[in-house]
């Protein structure tokens, strides 16, 4: 009996999230990881591990600052667009968020830019002479962000989908194609090339496909930034934490001036954990906007996260086992030159299993509007990561740092778990 439940549910569950576009964007999602997946191999076998490892350097310094420049604004538009309001009030309130977050994006970029030129960041002459031109990746990135909310919000996961595919394959092509020929500047100008690409194709489909389908007349709205204020400052602290925990790591070994070599090793044990976070990052992409669509029906809301939250642990702990079984022989197979990086991802990917399932909750806590809550469990979730990380450093050298990460993907876990308890008592539904 309790069987059929089960099949019941799953079934239900992916008639669910099938309407919603999850399998268009999981299936996008998967092709786009799989050619990024690729592409990662492909630049593991031209660069050394050295110059892996200041890949990864730059891509980690360049994560966290497109949280900072984005300011919150595209989580605030996701929140306010997914609203019963109409469409001309949703157009409105997401041209505001641009307008805010090209500003705030031009502002972080020059610091960063002034800073790293001095060689604040990093005793490496090669990253520092790269930085400054990576970061002005930071605009077209934060623009993405922005309308990539909008679509979202609008339930155009679908279209979502095919542009991130799209883009995905030509900017491969041209990642592989000029770090082949030209090296680490190669690299860095394909990477530039790929975001100005993705923010022409979704120029392209906003004019051609959104906006023409807007006839009702553009109405005032009252206070923009007050309200996009109201989710804006907690959703860019959150993301910041969240994001600044995810890269501390390699962070950490750029400042404590680690060998470029070690981090590349490291940096190649993460590649693989992309995997395992794809199917945690569509769920929570798919269901922003439907948890915020039930903030007011509590009972059915609880319904929907419980079946979600199921199949979400069910797909990672299978996920997390067989990557774990399968991945270390891939490596000594075809990249035996990297075999120092399978300590690094085994312990890696127990962390990961434990942080993928913190994406769902994070969700149905951003749907309820309680977004501060999700602020406060990234940042205590960042103390705990630098503490364990640097403990986990000066204790075992660089394993110790994927240990840390570990012991924080258990904590964040728990206090999503906790969370959702506190929340469901307030509603009033346990």
């Amino acid at each position: 009996m309790q069987a059929k439940k089960q099949i019941k549910n799953l079934q239900s569950f992916l008639i669910d999230v099938a309407a919603k576009g999850f399998f268009h964007l999981l299936g996008a999602n998967g092709l786009s990881k799989f050619f990024n997946f690729g592409s990662q191999l492909i630049l593991a076998w031209i660069f050394v591990a050295e110059d892996l490892g200041r890949i990864k350097s730059m891509q980690s310094f360049l994560s966290v600052l497109v949280v900072l420049a984005g300011a919150g604004f595209n989580v605030s538009t996701l929140k306010l667009t997914s609203e019963n309001r109409s469409i001309g009030e949703k157009k409105i309130l997401m041209s505001r968020a641009f307008r805010y977050s090209i500003i705030t994006g031009i502002i972080v970029y020059i610091g960063f830019a002034l800073l790293s030129r001095q060689g604040v960041f990093t005793d490496d002459k090669q990253i520092n002479a790269l930085l400054w031109i990576v970061a002005i990746a930071i605009i077209p990135n934060v623009i993405s962000e922005i309308y990539l909310s909008y679509f979202q919000a609008l339930k155009k996961l679908k279209s979502y989908a095919y542009i991130q595919l799209i883009t995905k394959i030509v900017a491969v092509i041209i990642v592989i194609t000029l770090s082949y020929l030209h090296g680490l500047y190669g690299y860095v100008y394909a990477l530039l090339a790929s975001k100005i690409l993705t923010i022409a194709a979704i120029f392209f489909y906003k004019k051609k496909y959104i906006d023409k389908g807007i006839s009702e007349p553009v109405k005032s709205v009252d206070k923009p930034l007050k309200k996009h204020l109201r989710y804006a400052p907690y959703s860019m602290l959150a993301n910041f934490s969240s994001i600044l925990s995810t890269n501390l790591d390699i962070l950490l070994m750029i400042f404590l001036n680690v060998a470029p070599e070690l981090i590349g090793y490291y940096a190649f044990a993460k590649i693989f954990i992309n995997i395992l976070r794809l199917a945690a990052s569509t769920v929570q992409q798919s269901t922003n906007p439907f948890f915020s669509s039930l903030a007011d029906q509590p009972i059915k809301f609880l319904d929907r996260f419980k079946k979600y939250n199921r199949i979400m642990f069910i797909t990672t702990f299978t996920g997390t086992i067989v990557l774990a079984l399968v991945v270390p022989l891939f490596i000594k197979l075809l990249f035996s030159a990297y075999n120092d990086s399978i300590p690094f991802f085994l312990i890696l990917i127990t962390g990961w299993f434990f942080r993928s399932n913190t994406y769902l909750p994070a969700s149905a806590l951003f749907g309820l509007g309680k977004i501060s809550i999700n602020f406060f469990i990234s940042l205590a979730g960042l103390l705990v990561s630098a503490a364990a990380m640097y403990a986990g450093y000066y204790i075992s050298g660089a394993i110790g740092l994927a240990i840390g990460m570990a012991i924080t993907g258990l904590f964040l876990f728990l206090a999503n778990f906790v969370a959702m308890y506190y929340v469901k008592r307030k509603l009033c539904i346990i």
